[in-house]
């Protein structure tokens, strides 16, 4: 990702897109990026704790 967002210009991180969750709204390619982020992150979390249960070392995920 870090590539890719090393691609892209100053303007186009005010560009506008459609994001459509929890409803549609304009959102910039900067707050785009970032959200990607912190799901990617916040996702990792998930199945670091579901693992951990997995293995035996969490009474629940």
């Amino acid at each position: 990702m870090a590539h890719t967002f090393d691609g892209i210009d100053q303007a186009a991180w005010h560009r506008e897109c459609i994001y459509n969750f929890p409803e549609p709204a304009k959102r910039s390619l900067a707050w785009l990026a970032a959200h990607t982020l912190h799901e990617g992150e916040h996702h990792l979390q998930d199945f670091d704790r579901v693992m951990l249960h997995v293995a035996g070392g969490s009474p629940s995920p």
